[in-house]
């Protein structure tokens, strides 16, 4: 009950002293990276659409179905994948024998065993030739040939020449990239910028940088490191109580402007060991603080909900009194 108890005060504290808005909610409804106010049920064995109030707005249809991207979404009917809009209007015939979804207007999909892409019109804008294919980001996407990934652009090109075991997509300029059993990051021009070293033991995720950090493992123990590879958690007090400690990255506070800062927060459970990092803007003219990015782990370092940029971004929303919120404000705000 006492454990209970103590997830709940937690839940309470960051959903509502925060920014007061639920941000477990805001993280279900984000389980995908884009969800665009639609999201999939699975009933007698098919799979709809709901919206936010929870009415089913296209009826269960489908064998599988992917997520809304771009206004549109990937379903698979009999053993064929199309895309849909937001009506459940086929849009793009269901014939490719895999389907991604749509980034900077071009999906990757799968026919006779092979990879290519596809504008909104169903039209191949790069032939099919991959053995596999991630979606684009920055301009970039991720392409695999010969048991090897690299990266293209949109016309095709090869930039960056397949070489690697594993990738991620571009985050701020920079993806994450596997040789052997370690993973680094290099730059869009192929140059490896951040040592290949690190271990990454999360069995769905893959590095990635947002907002200058990314969580990597070093000697079996997760940290965080900066964009030149040293790491970058430098964890001092802000408050606490019987049941949680607040930290801060007193270190790499970034000033937008006179009124506006961004600062990293740690907010430890003190009974379970388990924690979550979140990136915050705070205006400290107006006292009013948003999320912009969150994630959270086990006692051991393991992801529980992946550390993602939250899209759709909140607004900024007043500060609680007496709250953790305000005692992070008061620390940085001076």
């Amino acid at each position: 009950m006492k454990s209970l108890l103590v997830r709940l005060v937690i839940i309470f504290i960051l959903s509502c002293v925060f920014l007061n808005f639920n941000v477990e909610a805001q993280q279900k409804k984000k389980e995908f990276l884009h969800t665009e106010g639609l999201e999939s049920v699975f009933i007698n064995g098919k799979y709809g659409f709901k919206d936010d109030s929870g009415k089913i707005v296209i009826e269960p249809k489908f064998d599988k179905a992917n997520f809304f991207s771009e206004g549109l979404c990937s379903v698979e009917i009999g053993s064929k994948w199309g895309f849909i809009d937001k009506t459940g209007k086929l849009i793009i015939e269901a014939k490719f024998d895999s389907a991604s979804f749509f980034s900077e207007g071009i999906a990757s999909v799968k026919k006779d065993k092979k990879w290519g892409f596809i504008d909104k019109k169903g039209n191949y804008t790069i032939d099919l030739q991959f053995e596999d294919a991630g979606e684009f980001s920055e301009g970039l996407a991720a392409i695999k040939i010969g048991g090897k990934w690299g990266y293209i652009d949109k016309t095709g090109n090869r930039l960056i020449e397949p070489q690697f075991e594993d990738v991620d997509k571009f985050f701020d300029g920079i993806a994450a990239v596997k040789i052997g059993e370690k993973w680094g990051f290099i730059n869009k021009k192929g140059r490896i910028v951040i040592e290949i070293k690190f271990e990454y033991r999360a069995k769905y995720f893959k590095p990635f940088f947002y907002m200058g950090k990314a969580k990597v493992m070093i000697d079996g123990k997760w940290e965080y490191i900066d964009r030149t590879g040293r790491i970058a958690g430098n964890w001092d007090y802000c408050s606490g109580s019987k049941d949680y400690i607040l930290y801060y990255d007193k270190i790499n506070i970034t000033r937008l402007n006179k009124n506006t800062i961004r600062v990293w927060a740690k907010f430890v459970d003190k009974e379970e060991l388990t924690y979550s990092v979140n990136l915050n803007e705070i205006n400290c003219v107006d006292k009013k603080i948003r999320l912009l990015s969150y994630g959270s782990y086990d006692k051991d370092g393991g992801v529980v909900k992946l550390f993602t940029p939250i899209h759709d971004q909140p607004i900024l929303e007043r500060i609680t009194p007496d709250s953790v919120g305000e005692d992070l404000y008061k620390k940085v705000c001076k």
